[in-house]
Parts: structure tokens; sequence; C-alpha cells
């Protein structure tokens, strides 16, 4: 494999952690939403702001996966680098939405959390354009064919205009 792979594919399972902690908050607060009395109040206050650290921390290491997204050099990737790459990123994705899922089932929470729900979702649709891009790469008969699209636009721009 890549070495540049490696980091990416640690710093894709971080992340992945990171919005697996997110979802379990998520789901306590769901859970003592559903309960009533003081004790559960301050409980679920205190999983709310729990809740809110955990978003930070996955922002921040989305953030961070993505900065080492846009400068990975995959010029000698190979095709199983590429699908290694997209199954990670894609399963990272797929995890990510579902936390903000479960976040916008809270209703109580959904509204003051929506900015930054909003900025996760932006940033796991952003990974999964490179998830994309990746799964692509690893397919010689879409990475020829792309190439032959290109050959041809590059070929109409340069026939002059009569």
């Amino acid at each position: 494999m890549a070495a540049m792979a490696l980091p990416i594919r640690e710093l894709s399972a971080s992340v992945t952690v990171d919005a697996a902690r997110t979802q379990v908050q998520c789901l306590d607060i769901a859970e003592s939403s559903l309960r009533s009395g003081i004790v559960v109040s301050i409980k679920e206050l205190w999983a709310a702001w729990r809740v809110d650290v955990c978003f930070d921390k996955l922002m921040g290491s989305q953030r961070n996966l993505v900065g080492h997204l846009q400068g990975l050099d995959t010029e000698n990737f190979l095709a199983e680098d590429f699908i290694k790459l997209y199954t990670d990123l894609n399963n990272l994705t797929a995890t990510t939405y579902s936390v903000v899922d479960s976040a916008n089932e809270i209703p109580k929470y959904a509204d003051e959390w929506r900015p930054k729900l909003d900025a996760i979702a932006e940033m796991a649709a952003h990974v999964d354009n490179f998830a994309e891009s990746y799964r692509v790469a690893a397919d010689s008969t879409c990475t020829s064919l792309l190439a032959t699209i290109a050959d041809n636009i590059m070929a109409q721009a340069a026939v002059p205009a009569h």
C-alpha cells in the first residue's frame, strides 16, 4: 500500500470513532428525554453538553482528514489503495450521516445544534466526494473513459471557431 494512504486510513478511523461516540451520546439524550424528573433533566443537560463537545471534536477530526485528503499525492497509488481508501471513507460517511440523522431526531436540541449538524453534514459530503473519486480511480474502465472524454474536450477546444 502506498505510504501516504496509511495516515489517511488512520485519520478516517479516528473520524469514525468520533462519529460513533457522538452517536452514542445522541442515543443517551434520546433515551433520557423520554423520562421526566429533576435528576433526569440535569442528566439530560449534561448529556446535551457532551454531545455538543462531541460535535466539536468530530468537526475538528473531519477538517483534519479533509486537509490531508486535499494534500494527498495519489500518483503512485494502485487500484487496491484506492479501493481501501474508498471503503474507509464510504463507511465513515455513512456513520457521520447517521449521527446527523440521530441528532435531528431529538427535536428539543436539533435547532440549537443546527449549525454544527449542517457543518458536519457538509464535511461528510466533501469526504464522500473524495471517496467517490477514489472509487472511480480504482476502476480502470472509468479512468480510461474519463481520459478519453478529457482528450476529446481538449481537441474540441483546440479547433478554431469559424
